[in-house]
């Protein structure tokens, strides 16, 4: 059983150009050198690719169908799977590069809270500002519709909900074919984190850059 990081990230984003190639070296340079060779970097990006072999990780040439804005992160990791005849009893950690604030201590917690576990799935897990019994739909003419139908009043009898956060993504390769488009099923289990920066457009990443520089 081999425990991967797999480290994916395309070319092309509209919210902020290049933002893998920006975000890269905040993931990579966590990495412990011991566990470099079992990084796998997923790209169309020649400079991520690049970015990747000087690290010592693997570098994989994702197709130019599993680089588009429709293709799932699901088909991406089993893209990986296959390419490198990975053991269904494997484990993949998911590192997204948007995460920046990101440490290793974090990231090997949860690691380790996953496999204490015995679950086969992870995703983590935010706090929310605005809980959902409170969002409508917008309608025609000013209207609205429940996100969540209710009658519920009192905010104290609302359910507790959480907002899903790819921070850290742990999955069996046997799990991936089981999983949702969005790396979910009814048996994953979730990591409780605090609200983190997670950059997507560029508004994110300036905040982030003069952040970091005070």
């Amino acid at each position: 059983m081999t425990d991967w990081l797999i480290i994916p990230g395309r070319q092309n984003s509209k919210g902020l150009p290049y933002k893998n190639r920006k975000l890269f070296n905040f993931t990579a340079d966590i990495i412990p050198a011991a566990r470099s060779s079992n990084v796998i970097v997923t790209s169309d990006d020649e400079v991520l690719l690049e970015g990747a072999t000087s690290c010592g990780f693997e570098s994989h040439r994702r197709s130019a169908t599993l680089s588009t804005d429709e293709a799932s992160l699901k088909d991406v990791l089993l893209d990986v799977r296959d390419a490198y005849s990975l053991n269904p009893s494997d484990t993949i950690t998911l590192l997204l590069l948007t995460y920046p604030q990101r440490t290793w201590a974090k990231v090997e917690e949860i690691i380790s809270f996953f496999k204490e576990s015995g679950a086969h799935s992870l995703y983590c897990a935010e706090e929310i500002e605005d809980h959902p019994f409170l969002c409508m739909y917008s309608e025609p003419q000013n209207k609205g519709r429940p996100v969540v139908p209710h009658d519920l009043y009192r905010r104290q009898d609302y359910p507790h909900c959480f907002r899903t956060s790819l921070y850290v993504g742990i999955f069996k390769v046997s799990e991936l074919p089981l999983l949702s488009d969005r790396l979910i099923n009814s048996d994953t289990i979730f990591y409780d984190i605090e609200n983190t920066i997670d950059v997507d457009e560029e508004m994110h990443y300036n905040n982030f850059i003069q952040n970091d520089s005070c």
